[in-house]
């Protein structure tokens, strides 16, 4: 699942880059990718449910929940197949006058990077810009697997049953999805992407410290809930930037790579928390290495970021030219 998952997020990401300008990029990207923290929240209770349905028809609960939840991603992989296209230039559910404004905003802004040094597919592995990126990107993926996989069991310490952990572990993600929209909006809105990359890796961070501060009382699901925010709204502000300076083949490989370089996280902070939780019983000392990742986000991309802002600004084309 891992191998065929691999190409999907930054096949989508690249996709964007084919049909939305990058004056939209952060909101749309923050669209994309506010499946993750809906699938989480809603998924716990959900999940709960689907595992109850164990003996069903012979069938243990966990199959029951392999079916129902890989269902409808082959489902809309068979409408995407015969609906989406390339490229603008052959959407044919798309008016005339729609498809050329597209067409042309989306040439003006290969034109302006074209003009810009280029950089090769093999060049985009070492460029330092994408590793930076990479990094950032570590420490947000760190942060999202180690949630994904303790943050059900930091709610359940709660002394909280089953179901009502389901419900409770709901509650960041909600505020992550809401989060991701807003933020996502706003960095569009004023045309910035770096120190807004800087502000959420530090609230990502803030609320982990939170988090880690009240560990074991309700007060540290407010942190997790301002982590979350943190956390996905990140993820808009990082993903448009790599194609401010990268186009075609070298794009596709510069976001796989800055992809490759943060799902490393996951080997990496999860036998952390696990360690530290069985030397001191405590997710403490976890949450605050968690937020040490956001500090080193946010300390990275004032360092290494100097790609900000959609330089094709919203007006540059007027529609129907």
């Amino acid at each position: 699942m891992g191998l065929t998952e691999a190409g999907f997020f930054p096949g989508m990401i690249l996709y964007f880059t084919y049909w939305f300008p990058p004056f939209h990029r952060a909101r749309v990207i923050a669209g994309f990718m506010a499946a993750i923290p809906v699938a989480i929240g809603l998924g716990a209770p959900v999940s709960t449910a689907l595992l109850g349905l164990d003996g069903l028809m012979g069938l243990a609960g966990w199959k029951w929940l392999f079916l129902f939840e890989a269902a409808p991603a082959v489902v809309l992989g068979i409408c995407t197949w015969f609906y989406l296209t390339d490229r603008p230039e052959t959407a044919n559910w798309l008016a005339d006058d729609e498809r050329d404004w597209l067409s042309s905003i989306m040439a003006e802004e290969r034109r302006r990077i074209h003009n810009e040094p280029t950089v090769s597919v093999w060049r985009s592995l070492i460029d330092l810009r994408v590793i930076a990126l990479g990094a950032i990107h570590f420490a947000q993926a760190g942060v999202s697997v180690g949630m994904a996989v303790f943050v059900a069991l930091m709610v359940k310490s709660l002394g909280l049953s089953n179901m009502q952990t389901g419900w409770m572990t709901a509650i960041p993600f909600i505020f992550g999805t809401a989060g991701i929209l807003i933020w996502g909006a706003y960095s569009d809105r004023i045309n910035e992407r770096k120190w807004n990359l800087v502000a959420s890796c530090l609230c990502m961070a803030v609320g982990l410290a939170m988090a880690g501060l009240f560990e074991g009382t309700y007060l540290s699901i407010a942190g997790l809930s301002v982590a979350m925010i943190g956390l996905y709204a990140s993820n808009a502000h990082l993903f448009p930037i790599p194609s401010m300076f990268l186009t075609g083949a070298a794009a596709a490989s510069g976001i796989a790579w800055v992809n490759s370089l943060g799902i490393l996280a996951g080997g990496v902070t999860s036998p952390v928390i696990g360690y530290i939780k069985d030397s001191t019983g405590s997710y403490q000392g976890g949450l605050y290495f968690l937020a040490a990742l956001g500090v080193m986000g946010a300390l990275v991309t004032v360092i290494g970021v100097r790609e900000t802002a959609a330089k094709l600004a919203p007006g540059t084309i007027a529609a129907g030219e």
